[in-house]
């Protein structure tokens, strides 16, 4: 039989703060516009017109915050009934609490460099990482190829800039957290630096490199 018992008021203080505190980040990440001309995510999208960089860490973002929302929603929402009461197990929570950390952790790393050409490298690993598990996802083997089609493609974009070796995928989730949490101004994955480093990435770098689309001249 589970053990049953009673959440006393500091615990329910902290669950409070971690629920709403979601709830105000959500606010802010809806609110955080595109790239401003000059910072590092416009210069980014300048040196690789391809896939946006801004798009993934956004993305990255909202994937942790939808989780940490779900959780806040069903353990501390913002009216209960009047007899309402909720039994909290501790599986489910930390399965939301994993995966908000995974893709917070993604977005730290993406971000956590002032130097535009690291973040696209850094951004082509994780493109690279995608596919890859998109191909595994697949049972038909001319899915299969065409997910390894457009991880060559990407690869062979960049291949005059980047070894294959420079751009090769993360080593799993546990190594993108740790580097996550060495980030310059991180004591840990915490979603409000993520979201500040979103809006306020800001930095020039004087490299102007450019990649063509295959076919491009």
């Amino acid at each position: 039989m589970a053990l049953r018992v009673q959440i006393n008021d500091d615990d329910v203080r902290g669950w409070v703060e971690v629920a709403h505190g979601s709830r105000l980040l959500q606010h802010c990440l809806r609110n955080a516009g595109e790239p401003q001309t000059g910072s590092p995510f416009a210069q980014v999208a300048e040196l690789y017109p391809f896939e946006k960089v801004s798009d993934r860490a956004r993305a990255y973002l909202t994937a942790a915050i939808d989780h940490l929302i779900f959780w806040a929603d069903l353990q501390a929402p913002l009216k209960f009934h009047p007899e309402q009461s909720n039994e909290v197990t501790l599986r489910p929570s930390y399965t939301l609490a994993r995966a908000s950390l995974e893709s917070a952790a993604q977005a730290v790393w993406l971000m956590d460099t002032s130097d535009p050409m690291e973040c696209i490298r850094r951004h082509i690993c994780l493109m690279r990482w995608d596919l890859q598990e998109l191909r595994k996802s697949k049972l038909d083997a001319t899915e299969k190829a065409r997910a390894k089609d457009l991880e060559d493609a990407l690869v062979h974009r960049v291949s005059d800039v980047f070894a294959d070796d420079q751009v090769r995928v993360p080593n799993g989730y546990l190594d993108v957290i740790r580097s996550a949490c060495a980030a310059d101004g991180v004591t840990w994955v915490r979603l409000p630096w993520s979201i500040g480093r979103l809006s306020s990435y800001s930095r020039r770098s004087r490299s102007r490199r450019r990649w063509e689309s295959p076919g491009r001249s």
